[in-house]
């Protein structure tokens, strides 16, 4: 079932066919900080800083971000989850029983009412940006908290664009960037 952030953390889900629910539309105001000066930015066109593959956090704006589309998923001084779909996947669907169900009463597979798999999705691409794995009724993790000033004041201070610096994500090939590096 596709639900909202909201909706996740809120109540105890039933799995099943996907259904749309449309996400959250308001997201929590942030304190702005000062503007950088043009001189400290002068290289660098945008603050967008790649978090993860699918993610990043865009400074200037101070909010979350798909790296494949670009649609903004809330404040980074939130959890960028609050801006995705969530889809409440039953586990058994992920992980088969490995014996027969009918002749026996552990098959190995989760069991739904002690395991839920959350699959989070762009709501602009559809992307999947992370999964998790919780007990029923358990609110989705908070997996990164960032400082958002102090990250803006160390890029202004390298004074390169981080999109550049960062070059791992959708697309690129990380195992050929890999392939001088031996242990």
């Amino acid at each position: 079932m596709l639900i909202s952030f909201w909706d996740s953390a809120s109540v105890s889900l039933k799995t099943g066919m996907p259904v749309h629910i449309e996400t959250m539309s308001a997201i929590s105001s942030s304190p702005t900080s000062p503007e950088p000066t043009f001189e400290s930015t002068k290289e660098i066109d945008t603050m967008r800083i790649p978090m993860t593959e699918y993610l990043t956090i865009d400074l200037d704006t101070e909010q979350w971000g798909c790296r494949v589309c670009e649609h903004e998923l809330g404040s980074a001084r939130g959890n960028y989850k609050e801006g995705t779909l969530v889809y409440d996947r039953d586990p058994r669907e992920i992980h088969q029983a490995i014996i027969d169900p009918d002749k026996y009463e552990f098959t190995f597979a989760p069991d739904p009412n002690f395991c839920r798999i959350l699959e989070f999705y762009c709501p602009g691409c559809g992307t999947q940006i992370e999964t998790e794995y919780l007990p029923p009724g358990h609110p989705p993790t908070v997996d990164m908290i960032w400082d958002i000033d102090s990250l803006r004041a160390k890029w202004l201070e390298r004074g390169v664009d981080p999109q550049t610096a960062i070059t791992y994500g959708p697309g690129e090939d990380a195992e050929a960037g890999a392939a001088g590096h031996h242990h």
